[in-house]
C-alpha cells in the first residue's frame, strides 16, 4: 500500500466532481506544489489512461514553487464511471543533480524515498461544471470558432465595403458636383453667347 506522504509535497483538489456526461470533453486541473528546498521529481499514473490524457505526465518542480496538472478527459470508454483514480509519485532529488530520466528515477528510487499522492475524479448527477473543470463539447467548441474566425472575416469584408462605398460616394458628390459646374458654365455661357 502506498502511504507515505511528505508534508512539504501537496497535491490540491484531491478529489474533482464532473457531472455524468460520459460522451463530452472536458478538462479540468489539480495543483502539485513543493514546499520544500529541494526538487521533487514526479509521475502520474492513472487507473483509466485510454480516457485520459495528462499534461505534464512527469516532471521537476523546482523548490518552493508548483505546476498545473492539467487533465483532459476523452470519451473513448463511454460506459457508466463512478470514479477514476490517480497516482502521483514523487521523489526528492539532490540540487546537483543533472536533469535525471524521470522515468528512470522514479521507478529506480527506493520506495523509502518515494512519496504518493492520490486524487479521484468523482462523476456525480449534482456536479456542477465550474472554471477549473470545464465541460468541453468539442464540436460545438470548433463551430464557435469557425463562427468567430467567420465573422471577423465579415467584419473585415464589411469594413472593406463600407470604405469603398464611402469612396464611391465621395466620388460620386465630386463627379455629381462638377457635373453640376460643367452645366453652370455651360449655361453661363450660353447666356453670354445670345445676349450678344
Amino acid at each position: 500500500m502506498h502511504r507515505k506522504y511528505s508534508k512539504e509535497i501537496t497535491l490540491k483538489p484531491k478529489i474533482v466532481e464532473l457531472p455524468t456526461l460520459f460522451n463530452q470533453y472536458w478538462t479540468t486541473q489539480t495543483i502539485l506544489s513543493n514546499l520544500s528546498k529541494s526538487t521533487v521529481v514526479f509521475k502520474i499514473k492513472t487507473t483509466a489512461p485510454k480516457n485520459y490524457c495528462v499534461q505534464p505526465r512527469m516532471g521537476r518542480i523546482p523548490p518552493n514553487c508548483f505546476i498545473t496538472i492539467n487533465i483532459f478527459y476523452q470519451p473513448i470508454n463511454t460506459q457508466e464511471r463512478k470514479h477514476d483514480r490517480f497516482l502521483v509519485v514523487c521523489a526528492f532529488i539532490p540540487d546537483n543533480t543533472n536533469e535525471p530520466d524521470i522515468n528512470e528515477l522514479t521507478s529506480e528510487t527506493s520506495s523509502n524515498e518515494k512519496y504518493y499522492y492520490k486524487f479521484k475524479i468523482m462523476f456525480s448527477q449534482n456536479a456542477k461544471p465550474q472554471e477549473t473543470n470545464q465541460i468541453i463539447d468539442i464540436k460545438k467548441h470548433l463551430k464557435l470558432l469557425k463562427q468567430k474566425r467567420h465573422n471577423q472575416t465579415n467584419k473585415i469584408i464589411l469594413s472593406n465595403i463600407k470604405k469603398q462605398s464611402n469612396h464611391k460616394e465621395f466620388l460620386n458628390k465630386l463627379l455629381s458636383k462638377s457635373v453640376l459646374a460643367f452645366f453652370a458654365l455651360l449655361v453661363f455661357f450660353l447666356i453670354i453667347f445670345f445676349s450678344f
